[in-house]
């Protein structure tokens, strides 16, 4: 009979299957909405309407985001302190957006001897995660992280494999949201070789920086290593210009667009003076040009970051006031100083990290002195010109600095380092904070 109901094809995600001139005709499909715009909507041929909650952080209206599978306010802030066992110094050095939350490495100690740590971190600040990540040797350590494949994480470190032995390697490793390694690898170059930065790029491939001793020479040269995604070693290089070729190395690195890199780091011009160095590389690794910044005292850049106009360079100098301030430099693709600028007070203030934001300003992470020999973590925020716009000090103790800082993916900022817990045990600190540098809704 026409109109009857009927089933055309015993798939469950077909509705308002109905008889036309004998004969059974499929219906629309099931749309399984269940209005809840933090759920995925999927339909199963035999188990029906199916919802899964959806990826923390994703927007979910004008100032709200998904949380766990329900819409919230998108102010999710938070400060977790003394991360790392009670009696045992413990750092975070790199953080990585991973999900709608953040995966922050360093190193932790257990009994006498440090190991890779990784830290992961839900949107809401619960930990998910706390794990020793460690190739099998005596010791090891993370400096830096960065996003991967298929929601993975990249690190960057040393590795030593022997209590007694004067060898180090750099070290890279990738790891899941679990805090599982998908491998290790160790890279052996010379008699000492460390990593400190960590990039990875739109094929998946990681770019590694750090410093490498020369044993001919007997000098350190900037490193740079490029991994796979399965961990196989695809190209290394060294590169100095220092003129007494005794110690340049590179400490952060970041991605071009066309998969070239920038690295940054420090060289020696001098005796006792270095200068910031930033230079930019090919997808092999070759150079394509090198510059230094600074003046004749000590200076150093610690991580490079992608802008709009060029690259952002932060770090440190020596100020005319015989004290180290945080250092911001904008150059551009082809090499040339856009603006120069120094930052803090009176005493020993530095930045390691920055962060660009959408509209091209820029926010630096790092540590200012408060008062003698007293240290908190430091956020600045300055537009695209330069210009100081926001600054918060955050910390409790007298020992507190930020080391790292990314961007999560409800547009806040993750800020790690180390503040110093009970009977003076430096331990693991994350603190996330929205654009104006709050941590709070206001």
């Amino acid at each position: 009979m026409n109109g009857k109901g009927c089933d055309a094809d015993g798939n469950v995600c077909t509705e308002k299957d109905t008889c036309k001139s004998g004969k059974c005709i499929a219906g629309v499909p099931n749309p399984c909405d269940d209005g809840n715009p933090c759920s995925v909507d999927d339909c199963h041929k035999k188990k029906g309407c199916q919802h899964a909650p959806a990826p923390s952080g994703q927007s979910c209206g004008s100032g709200k985001i998904c949380v766990s599978g329900t819409c919230k306010a998108a102010c999710l802030t938070w400060d977790l302190h003394a991360m790392g066992p009670a009696k045992g110094h413990s750092y975070l050095f790199g953080v990585a957006a991973m999900g709608g939350g953040v995966a922050a490495v360093g190193r932790t100690r257990q009994g006498s001897v440090y190991h890779g740590w990784a830290v992961i971190v839900n949107a809401e600040g619960k930990v998910t995660t706390n794990a020793m990540l460690k190739p099998a040797g005596y010791m090891s350590w993370l400096m830096d992280a960065a996003p991967g494949p298929g929601g993975s994480v990249y690190a960057a470190g040393e590795f030593r494999a022997s209590k007694y032995g004067s060898s180090a390697a750099g070290w890279v490793t990738r790891f899941d949201k679990g805090g599982k390694a998908a491998w290790h690898l160790p890279i052996q170059e010379g008699k000492q070789a460390r990593l400190y930065g960590i990039s990875a790029g739109a094929d998946g491939n990681a770019v590694a920086v750090g410093q490498v001793y020369t044993t001919t020479l007997h000098y350190y040269d900037g490193w740079l290593v490029k991994v796979s995604p399965t961990g196989k070693l695809l190209a290394k290089s060294s590169h100095n210009i220092g003129k007494l070729k005794v110690s340049d190395l590179f400490y952060g690195v970041a991605h071009a667009n066309n998969g070239e890199t920038f690295a940054v780091g420090q060289t020696r011009p001098g005796s006792t003076a270095y200068d910031g160095w930033l230079m930019r590389l090919s997808t092999s690794g070759k150079k394509i040009w090198s510059q230094t910044f600074g003046v004749p005292s000590h200076d150093t850049l610690r991580r490079v970051r992608a802008h709009p106009s060029g690259v952002v360079a932060v770090g440190y100098g020596y100020a005319a006031n015989a004290s180290y301030q945080g250092r911001l430099l904008l150059v551009g693709g082809g090499g040339k100083l856009k603006w120069s600028k120094m930052f803090g007070g009176k005493s020993s203030d530095r930045f390691e990290d920055a962060v660009v934001l959408g509209d091209g300003s820029v926010v630096a992470a790092g540590r200012t002195n408060i008062s003698g020999k007293s240290y908190q973590g430091w956020l600045l925020r300055v537009s695209a010109d330069g210009k100081t716009t926001h600054e918060q000090n955050a910390g409790t103790t007298k020992s507190e600095s930020f080391y790292a800082l990314t961007a999560t993916a409800d547009g806040h900022l993750v800020a790690v380092g180390y503040g110093q817990g009970n009977a003076s045990v430096q331990q693991g600190w994350l603190r996330k904070v929205d654009q104006k540098l709050v941590a709070g809704c206001k």
